[in-house]
């Protein structure tokens, strides 16, 4: 194994992803991909935007995810830092739908393996929007470790 891409957000789930990857680079000593995604919220709703009222919301939150990007950075640092090797951990962020971003990214960066963690998200929810596990497993050209909860 060469190239890892671990996905986090903060969550529980991901700090157990990060651990994953922690393990899988102590023992292959590989390079990591530590990756965050924000959610684009103006996904679908540009061609909706009818006012001003609407035009200034979307700057707003524009504005908003700028200076969540900026967080986000700090909080990859921080992380990076606490692998076994840090100086073979890269970090990035980026904006978009989180499962379809995981995938093309760890095709883009040439990985090995996906490590995502999973949450119990109930068959509800799970119906209405998807496991991002479960997609990534689904669609990954790569193999995927999902860290589950034990």
């Amino acid at each position: 194994m060469k190239k890892i891409i671990v996905t986090y957000d903060g969550s529980e789930p991901a700090k157990r992803a990060v651990e994953g990857a922690k393990s899988l680079q102590g023992c292959f000593d590989c390079d990591v991909v530590l990756y965050s995604i924000v959610e684009d919220i103006s996904t679908g709703f540009a061609s909706h935007i009818k006012t001003d009222s609407d035009s200034r919301y979307m700057a707003e939150s524009r504005q908003q995810q700028k200076d969540q990007l900026d967080k986000i950075y700090s909080w990859l640092k921080a992380v990076a830092d606490a692998f076994p090797n840090p100086d073979k951990v890269v970090t990035r962020v980026e904006m978009g739908q989180i499962g379809p971003q995981i995938v093309e990214h760890a095709e883009k960066e040439g990985c090995d393996c996906i490590v995502v963690g999973s949450r119990d998200i109930g068959a509800f929810k799970k119906l209405f929007k998807g496991s991002v596990s479960e997609y990534v497993a689904s669609k990954a050209k790569c193999s995927v470790y999902i860290v589950r909860d034990i």
